[in-house]
């Protein structure tokens, strides 16, 4: 599975990065901003995983921005709470964002991902 790992926490996006190795392609960017513009040039992911909040870009503004690209594309939303504004985001696209509360069982992306694969391959 192709993914692109977004987040501003750099010892979360290692933890990540070592947990998929072998199992997935991960792409890890630091900055929603360079990862908008280089997902706009490579759209080539099974999903997308983010955090919510972010300096430069907050996570709805930065799934809004993915789904003008590719409105099909499957997310992964990270936060340490569920406020109104994210679950009225994923209300809004209940069938291509999933959410995982901060903090988190590794276990818990096992679940997620097999869902994703799911639902990709149902697209395809």
């Amino acid at each position: 599975m192709n993914i692109l790992l977004v987040d501003d926490e750099i010892v979360l996006t290692d933890v990540l990065s070592a947990y998929f190795y072998g199992k997935n392609n991960v792409y890890i960017l630091n900055n929603p901003i360079e990862a908008y513009y280089y997902y706009r040039e490579n759209q080539n992911f099974d999903v997308v995983i983010t955090d919510f909040i972010m300096p430069g870009m907050n996570g709805d503004e930065f799934i809004e921005k993915i789904f003008e690209i590719n409105p099909l594309q499957q997310i992964i939303l990270l936060s340490g709470i569920l406020t109104e504004k994210i679950e009225s985001l994923i209300h809004k696209h209940n069938d291509r964002i999933l959410f995982i509360k901060k903090p988190f069982d590794l276990a818990d992306f096992d679940r997620v991902i097999d869902l994703v694969k799911v639902r990709v391959e149902g697209v395809n």
